[in-house]
C-alpha cells in the first residue's frame, strides 16, 4: 500500500513537471497560418485555434514581422476569422471562414495588421 502511495506521488508530481507551452505544442481543433507570399509561400507564421493576434509584427518565435505583408491565408481552424487593416481589431477586416484557404487576398494583399474569432 505505501508503495502505491509514493508511486501516485511520483506520477503526479510528473504531470506537473509538464511545462504548458509542449502541451499547447499542436492547437487542438487546427490553426490559423499566414504567408507573406501568394499561394501559400514564403515565410509562415501560426495562431493557434481560439487565440487572437492583435499585432502581426510581434508573432513570438518570428524575428520577421508580418505586419502589412500578409499575401496568403489558410485558416484550418474551426471558427471563422476575421483579419483587419489595422492593430488590435481594429479598420476594415477580411473575414475568413473555418477551414478555407485563400492564396490570394486581392485588395487586403500587404495590408493586414492582426485577426481574431469574427
Amino acid at each position: 500500500m505505501r508503495r502505491l502511495a509514493i508511486l501516485a506521488i511520483a506520477v503526479s508530481a510528473l504531470s506537473v513537471a509538464i511545462p504548458a507551452a509542449s502541451a499547447s505544442a499542436a492547437p487542438a481543433g487546427g490553426f490559423v497560418e499566414v504567408f507573406l507570399d501568394a499561394n501559400f509561400s514564403g515565410q509562415g507564421a501560426l495562431i493557434g485555434d481560439g487565440q487572437a493576434m492583435p499585432d502581426f509584427g510581434k508573432f513570438v518565435g518570428s524575428t520577421t514581422s508580418f505586419q502589412d505583408k500578409v499575401s496568403s491565408i489558410i485558416n484550418e481552424s474551426d471558427h471563422d476569422y476575421c483579419f483587419f487593416v489595422d492593430n488590435n481589431f481594429r479598420g476594415i477586416s477580411l473575414p475568413e471562414p473555418a477551414h478555407t484557404r485563400e492564396g490570394s487576398i486581392g485588395a487586403f494583399n500587404d495590408k493586414l495588421s492582426s485577426a481574431r474569432i469574427c
